[in-house]
């Protein structure tokens, strides 16, 4: 049986994870800023961020300012959160 320390903290936990997830989300919805430092051959076909980071995670991970200001904080808290309280996401 749970304590209600721990459920309160799992709670707590649940709570700031999805805060990061709809942050991370709202980030993800803007035209990408960084279309012209792309390097060739990308198909510009869509320009949100979010299409973006999926399809050229190399460089957004290592190269755009807005990913790493923005959006890979949040996705390290989001990840530090699941790996150390993986129990409350299932």
């Amino acid at each position: 049986m749970m304590t209600p320390e721990y459920s309160n903290n799992e709670r707590a936990l649940k709570n700031r994870w999805l805060e990061l997830k709809n942050r991370k989300d709202e980030f993800l919805k803007t035209r990408c800023t960084e279309l012209k430092h792309i390097p060739d051959g990308f198909n510009l076909s869509q320009t949100n961020c979010q299409y973006i980071t999926v399809s050229q995670a190399d460089y957004c991970q290592t190269s755009c300012a807005y990913y790493k200001d923005k959006i890979q904080p949040i996705v390290e808290e989001m990840e530090q959160i699941q790996e150390t309280h993986p129990s409350f996401l299932e």
